[in-house]
């Protein structure tokens, strides 16, 4: 499956996410996450944790970084990692998460680049 990683400075990242996803329809599920479906019944899934038994769950150190703004600690900063397919999907949703939290909002990217939310590209971010 395709996806990234959010990252904010934000404590209670999870719980911004499900809130702003929920409100636009989202359905909350067991185990801390979250899923919207679009009208063509594409999916955007957020987990607020990773099976570690499945797949690991630290932020490296970014390649490069895209945009401005304050660049979150990784070392302590709050992540969930998103399943989505779609690039433009994928932008879209977390550019609207990101107008609804104080902090600001960073994806590390598939090749290691942390984005800052407003400079994704869906046509440059890799997922």
């Amino acid at each position: 499956m395709k996806g990234a990683f959010i990252v904010s400075q934000s404590q209670d990242l999870f719980e911004h996410v499900e809130r702003v996803l929920v409100e636009a329809g989202a359905l909350p599920a067991s185990g801390r996450v979250v899923q919207l479906v679009d009208a063509q019944q594409r999916y955007f899934t957020v987990f607020e944790r990773l099976d570690p038994r499945t797949v690991r769950d630290e932020l490296e150190i970014p390649s490069a970084i895209r945009g401005t703004g304050v660049v979150p600690d990784l070392s302590t900063a709050s992540s969930c990692w998103v399943e989505c397919r779609w690039e433009e999907m994928f932008t879209h949703w977390v550019q609207v998460i990101a107008t609804h939290l104080e902090d600001s909002l960073w994806v590390l990217d598939d090749d290691g680049v942390l984005w800052a939310s407003q400079a994704l590209v869906p046509d440059e971010i890799r997922l």
